[in-house]
């Protein structure tokens, strides 16, 4: 049997045996949305790797104190000046419909946080705006409008944000910060690092998180350390 295939039937047997890793994937499906989305479009669009995946970390980047990971998460709503992750879509159209009623205009929503009001064209419905691949396609087309307009990468992601320099300037040093983190840690958009204090990912202490970096391995099709982490995760269940 190939190696690679015997790596994964043993991923898929830990999820038949072990109740608490199969949901650990379950948690991480929607965490994965977003990641997906961007790297559909730069690759489609020809946007850098990981930049539409920084911007998307800075607009609603989500830290996982228990599993150590750091990921864009797509039912994110920012109101009144108070962000929200919420538990589902549904969740996230509700809140909007409850802020608009209010009067409420301003409101970012979804992997992008696409600002409702200063794009009012950009979705047909609320759901549409929560659709990853629909919010996610809509800030690379914008990105890629303000790049043709400034001829360079970090100013149009500066410009994603505002266009007034002392917020354009702040915005794009942390961007460039997070694109800096992101391309240091390879293809996994879901990074089980300890990114946001800067250092080097911690060593699983659990069987959840074996399972994590397992199936993050996997997913990058990094067989060889896919395997340890798998059975590391098997004999502590």
């Amino acid at each position: 049997m190939n190696r690679g295939v015997a790596i994964i039937a043993a991923g898929l047997a830990v999820l038949a045996c072990a109740p608490i890793l199969g949901s650990v994937l379950a948690a991480t499906d929607d965490a994965r949305l977003c990641g997906i989305e961007t790297a559909r479009q730069e690759k489609r669009d020809a946007i850098p790797n990981h930049l539409l995946h920084a911007i998307s970390l800075v607009e609603a980047g989500r830290w996982d104190a228990g599993h150590r990971q750091h990921f864009a998460w797509p039912w994110t709503v920012m109101g009144e000046g108070e962000g929200h992750f919420l538990a589902n879509k549904q969740a996230a159209v509700d809140l909007v419909r409850r802020l608009q009623a209010r009067g409420v205009r301003n409101i970012d929503v979804g992997c992008m946080q696409v600002n409702l009001q200063a794009h009012p064209t950009a979705f047909a419905t609320l759901e549409q705006a929560f659709d990853p691949a629909v919010n996610v396609a809509y800030a690379a087309s914008f990105l890629m409008h303000l790049h043709d307009s400034t001829g360079n990468w970090p100013t149009a992601a500066a410009y994603y944000h505002s266009q007034t320099p002392p917020l354009a300037m702040a915005y794009e040093t942390k961007v460039v910060a997070e694109w800096n983190t992101v391309l240091r840690h390879g293809e996994d958009r879901l990074l089980v690092a300890d990114v946001a204090a800067g250092g080097p990912a911690a060593t699983p202490a659990t069987a959840r998180e074996w399972f994590v970096q397992g199936r993050a391995a996997l997913l990058a099709h990094d067989y060889a350390a896919a395997e340890p982490a798998l059975l590391h995760a098997v004999a502590l269940d």
